[in-house]
């Protein structure tokens, strides 16, 4: 059995349903999945759509409400919100060994048994290197030469209980809420170095609009990853591997939705993301609250 966790609110549920069926389309016969969904307010109506998918492949979805005073008060920014940080929470509130957590912008092509199955050698948490590692590294101070994903791990629950990782990632984030530039995956990568085992990129293949130019060359890819502010579901999307997330989206039950980002405020954030710096972003996503 292979548990599985993933963090939503309700604006991402549909997104999260689409993960799920290519979780469930890609896997092995005999491969057992169990699904934990933790809740940040998904909505009835998209909970029984959840539901639905998971009937359709004779599996169960276990639904955690997560009401955590401590988290909501973290610093967040203009494109990450407070159900990032719920993957802190995993080792303390889901009983299991051992997990995988995804992201719910995340397709997965083949079954994960392998994934689970890898040796983290007395580590907590299993990676892939982010492709912003060296730009993040520069950042001052560092203090390790790691900087991992956050978006795909593979979690040992009982080595992160035992070092105490929950409360040391949210105290850190509660004390340095100006280091956070990518919120809770900076929270973690600046608490964790010592306790990450990185993995193959295959694990974790990093894609967004940006890299429309970009061929993508693993044939052996697992997990595709689309990061960034702009995604597939977004018209202004033109990056690689869109047709793979569509592809999956109409198994769901939100195959004839149209794109989800109707609102003209919304888009406008998104152009302004694209167009200027981070700092600049930042400045304008305040004063446009």
């Amino acid at each position: 059995m292979i548990p599985i966790v993933f963090s939503s609110d309700d604006k991402y549920s549909r997104h999260l349903g689409v993960s799920l069926v290519s979780i469930f389309e890609n896997k092995n016969k005999k491969t057992k999945i169990k699904t934990y969904i933790l809740d940040g307010g998904i909505s009835k109506e998209n909970k029984l759509k959840l539901l639905k998918i998971a009937k359709n492949y004779n599996t169960k979805i276990i639904f955690i409400k997560i009401e955590n005073e401590i988290i909501n008060s973290l610093p967040v920014n203009y494109h990450i919100t407070s159900p990032a940080y719920f993957r802190l929470l995993i080792p303390k509130i889901i009983l299991e060994n051992k997990i995988i957590y995804l992201d719910c912008d995340t397709i997965i092509k083949k079954d994960l048994t392998n994934l689970f199955n890898i040796n983290l050698c007395n580590k907590a948490i299993g990676a892939v290197e982010a492709l912003t590692k060296k730009e993040n590294l520069k950042r001052k101070p560092w203090i390790g030469n790691i900087y991992i994903n956050s978006g795909v791990m593979l979690i040992d629950c009982n080595r992160w209980n035992k070092i105490n990782l929950t409360e040391k990632t949210i105290k850190f984030a509660k004390k340095n809420p100006t280091k956070l530039e990518n919120v809770d995956q900076d929270a973690i990568n600046y608490t964790c170095q010592k306790y990450i085992k990185t993995l193959d990129r295959k694990y974790n293949l990093e894609v967004k609009t940006e890299d429309k130019k970009t061929k993508i060359k693993h044939i052996n890819i697992i997990i595709i990853h689309y990061i960034g502010s702009i995604k597939p579901w977004h018209f202004m999307y033109n990056g690689p591997l869109k047709e793979e997330y569509k592809k999956y989206l109409k198994k769901t039950p939100w195959k004839n939705n149209k794109y989800s980002d109707k609102n003209i405020k919304n888009i406008i954030k998104k152009i302004i993301f694209i167009l200027f710096p981070k700092k600049i972003v930042k400045i304008i996503m305040q004063l446009t609250k």
